[in-house]
């Protein structure tokens, strides 16, 4: 979900696993020239999904990166196959109440969120590969991520 920490806890992974870190907002910025806030307002969610699938192709091309996707990712099926054919997918579950909707032009207060959080839980369920309880400080939510692996 938009404000769970995927970008927090995805650089600190890539940091201890000596790899490069992505973050699918920045690559879009630098890709298109517009934030993908601004790109929402600008131009509505249809334009913004084409331009994010572009930037998870891209993406998700790579080898051996940590990525920290948007959290509308998964509503587009390709993007969700070729992040599971590439590599694994953690689903970082954070409570509703802990969620930022700062800058965030889809989840505009607590109602807006809920049923984002509702329509897309499944779909976050369904393409990941493991789900992590996000705790209160990032390390620790990192030190559940990396247990998986040990």
């Amino acid at each position: 979900m938009p404000g769970s920490g995927k970008s927090t806890v995805g650089k600190i992974i890539a940091q201890r696993l000596g790899r490069e870190f992505k973050d699918s907002d920045v690559v879009f910025e630098e890709k298109f020239g517009i934030t993908p806030s601004e790109c929402l307002n600008k131009f509505g969610e249809p334009e913004f999904r084409d331009k994010e699938e572009e930037v998870i192709k891209e993406l998700s091309s790579m080898t051996g990166a940590v990525i920290s996707t948007g959290g509308g990712s998964v509503i587009r099926t390709n993007n969700v196959d070729r992040l599971r054919q590439s590599g694994i997918v953690i689903f970082l579950k954070r409570p509703l109440d802990e969620l930022s909707t700062a800058g965030r032009p889809l989840s505009k207060g607590p109602e807006a969120l809920r049923q984002m959080y509702e329509v897309r839980l499944p779909m976050y369920q369904a393409a990941r590969d493991y789900e992590v309880d996000v705790q209160f400080k990032p390390e620790a939510t990192v030190d559940k991520v990396m247990s998986l692996f040990d």
